[in-house]
C-alpha cells in the first residue's frame, strides 16, 4: 500500500467516506455537521451540504446516485438531491443519536439505527416510516442488509448482534452479547457470512445458514470504528486505534497494517475498482492509499 494523498476535509472528526460509482468523487461526512464532495482530480472541494445541526454519522448513496441519505446526532435522517445538495426530505422519529443507516438493494427501503434502542425502516419514495424492528438491544450502533435484501443485522454497543427477516420482520438469528460489545456488523459481499467485531478488536465470522462461528481473529488494537470490503477481492479493511488492518477473508490473516497518527480511524471506503482506499480520521483529515 502506498499513500498518495492527505488533506484536511472537515473542521472536526471525519466520520464517513464513500466514493461515487464512477470513482471521480469522494464524499465525506464530519462531526462539524457537514457533508462535502471532493473531486479526485486535484482533490479539490466541489460542494458542501449544510443543514444538520450535529455530527453526520452515516452517508449512503441511492443506486442511481441521484440522492444521498445522511443520518445525524441531531436525531434526523435527511434526503438530499445528489450532487447539487438540495434538501428533499427530513425524516424524524428517532429520539436519540442516529448512529447508522443502510439502503436495501431495492434502493427505496432504508434502515436506520439509533441509541434510542430502535431499528426503524423507511420508504424513501414515500418519505415515511414503514416499520420498526423489536429486539432487546439498548444502544444500536451498526446495521447492514444481506446483499439480496432478505436479512437485516444490527449490532449493539453493549451487546451482540440480532438478525431479522426483512420481509416478515421476525428475528431469525442472534449472536450473544460480548463483554466488549459489538462495534460494527456487515455481511460479506457474497452473502455467505456475517462479519462483526467488538471494541477490543476481535473479528468474527458467522455462517448465514445457521449462525455458527466459522472464523475468529484477534487484532492488535481495539476501538473499532469502521469496516470496508474491497470490490472483487476477498479483502477487508478494519479501522482500529492508530491503524488500518487489511485482513484476507481467504486465510483470515492480517495482510498489512497501515499506521496512522490519529487514534480514531472512522470512515473507510474502497473505490469502485478496488484500487484506492480512503480513510477519515479524528484529526480532521482524509488519507488515500493505492492498493497494491
Amino acid at each position: 500500500m502506498r499513500q498518495i494523498q492527505e488533506f484536511q476535509a472537515h473542521d472536526s472528526y471525519v466520520i464517513r467516506v464513500l466514493f461515487t460509482r464512477d470513482g471521480e468523487t469522494l464524499v465525506t461526512a464530519g462531526m462539524d455537521n457537514l457533508i462535502r464532495l471532493w473531486s479526485l482530480s486535484g482533490w479539490r472541494l466541489v460542494r458542501a451540504f449544510e443543514g444538520h445541526e450535529n455530527s453526520v454519522n452515516a452517508i449512503v448513496l441511492t443506486p442511481d446516485e441521484t440522492r444521498l441519505v445522511s443520518a445525524s446526532t441531531d436525531k434526523t435522517i435527511r434526503l438530499w438531491r445528489f450532487p447539487d445538495g438540495a434538501l428533499l426530505t427530513t425524516l424524524t422519529g428517532h429520539t436519540r443519536t442516529v448512529s447508522d443507516a443502510v439502503l436495501a438493494p431495492d434502493g427505496d427501503t432504508l434502515a436506520t439505527v439509533s441509541y434510542d434502542n430502535r431499528v426503524r425502516l423507511w420508504s424513501l419514495s414515500g418519505g415515511a416510516q414503514t416499520g420498526e424492528l423489536k429486539s432487546g438491544q439498548k444502544k444500536v450502533c451498526s446495521v447492514d442488509f444481506l446483499p439480496d435484501g432478505r436479512l437485516l443485522a444490527a449490532a449493539d454497543v453493549f451487546g451482540g448482534v440480532v438478525v431479522w427477516n426483512a420481509e416478515t420482520r421476525k428475528v431469525v438469528g442472534e449472536i450473544p452479547a460480548h463483554p466488549a460489545g459489538a462495534a460494527r456488523v456487515a455481511f460479506t459481499p457474497d452473502g455467505r457470512s456475517l462479519i462483526w467485531i467488538d471494541t477490543d478488536g476481535t473479528l468474527r465470522a458467522h455462517a448465514v445458514e445457521d449462525w455458527r462461528e466459522t472464523a475468529k481473529l484477534a487484532l492488535e488494537s481495539g476501538g473499532v470504528f469502521s469496516l470496508a470490503f474491497s470490490p472483487g477481492r476477498p479483502l477487508l479493511a478494519v479501522g482500529l486505534n492508530h491503524q488500518v488492518a487489511l485482513v484476507s477473508l481467504e486465510n483470515w490473516r492480517v495482510m498489512e497494517t497501515l499506521a496512522v497518527k490519529p487514534k480514531g480511524v472512522y470512515g473507510l471506503a474502497f473505490s469502485p475498482d478496488g484500487n484506492l482506499l480512503a480513510m477519515g480520521a479524528a484529526d480532521k483529515r482524509v488519507r488515500v492509499w493505492v492498493v497494491e
